[in-house]
């Protein structure tokens, strides 16, 4: 014996309304008997709710339907051929149409994720650009877009991200100088304006982030990257944090506080002029150069550990 369809709720007759409306607009006209059997419904459901579909329409600002404001078929195939014909239709049809202020909001973010794609998305996004400009309510005469020059590495470490491929490159850091880095790319992302890179350093062995505009000499390998990593799994902090990191504190002025931006201080008090910042560090060396940076002004606060160590450089340094 048959198990007879469970009683479809509310909810289930809305949805299928908003699936059965796109449908007749891309089927047009339709049999009840080819819409029953595609959504899997008796034709006298599919009749009824057809009738109500014809009873809805647009309010205007002061909340009245008109007749050319609702769905509407031809009535004479519905009840004597069972085929539904739609004759008017309203606001699904309709083509949204962007402001000058948001199209140009749009061309703004498509122009910088075009600087980061393969060739073939970069096509896409181009022709999207070029869409999107067309589709303004207000033409595209007033919208005028310039993206910020890329830095020089970004292509390359973007094909070898789109390859599957290391990046060999000179990294120049503020504080370190510059060193040959083999990574495995992960991600390039901007944030406010600046292009980095999340990538498997192999010389540090732990996932690290890159400012693109301090790269050198940016090379792309014809080896297989090593580690496979998800960039969905990234953490949401630019900068990554490792179990063997050092956590210290470091005290300064505040007028100083700027020498240490580098580094992703974290602010822990501040008072009298002074600020307490909290600072992941990968090595003592890197703990030794961010205190050399403003000598005499900058003070470890903790751990213990680290403050005897930084003593000891220093007085080692007379």
């Amino acid at each position: 014996m048959a198990t007879a369809k469970p009683r479809a709720q509310a909810s289930d007759r809305i949805t299928l309304l908003l699936s059965l409306v796109p449908y007749l607009l891309q089927n047009n006209p339709v049999s009840v008997a080819e819409v029953a059997e595609n959504f899997d419904e008796k034709p006298a459901t599919i009749k009824k709710m057809i009738e109500d579909l014809t009873s809805m329409g647009v309010p205007d600002r002061a909340g009245d339907v008109y007749s050319n404001q609702m769905f509407d078929i031809d009535w004479d195939l519905f009840e004597h051929d069972d085929i539904i014909s739609l004759t008017n239709t309203v606001a699904i049809d309709a083509t949204p149409r962007f402001s000058g202020r948001e199209a140009a909001t749009l061309l703004a973010g498509l122009s910088l994720i075009e600087q980061a794609v393969d060739a073939n998305t970069k096509s896409v996004i181009s022709e999207l650009i070029r869409k999107v400009a067309r589709g303004s309510s207000q033409g595209t005469a007033e919208i005028t877009i310039s993206a910020p020059t890329p830095p020089s590495g970004l292509e390359t470490v973007t094909r070898a991200l789109s390859a599957g491929v290391h990046v060999e490159f000179e990294y120049r850091s503020p504080t370190s100088g510059s060193a040959t880095r083999l990574v495995d790319p992960v991600r390039v992302e901007n944030v406010a304006g600046t292009w980095f890179l999340r990538a498997w350093c192999h010389s540090r062995e732990a996932l690290r982030t890159f400012r693109v505009d301090r790269l050198e000499n940016v090379r792309m390998l014809d080896t297989k990257i090593d580690i496979a990593i998800d960039p969905s799994t990234l953490p949401d902090t630019l900068f990554d944090v490792s179990d063997t990191d050092i956590v210290a504190v470091l005290e300064l002025p505040t007028w100083a506080r700027s020498a240490l931006a580098d580094f992703a201080p974290r602010e822990v008090r501040s008072a009298a002029g002074k600020v307490q910042l909290e600072i992941n560090f990968g090595s003592l060396e890197s703990v030794f150069r961010a205190i050399s940076l403003r000598p005499g002004l900058i003070t470890v606060v903790s751990p213990e550990s680290v403050r005897a160590h930084v003593a000891a450089w220093a007085t080692s340094a007379l």
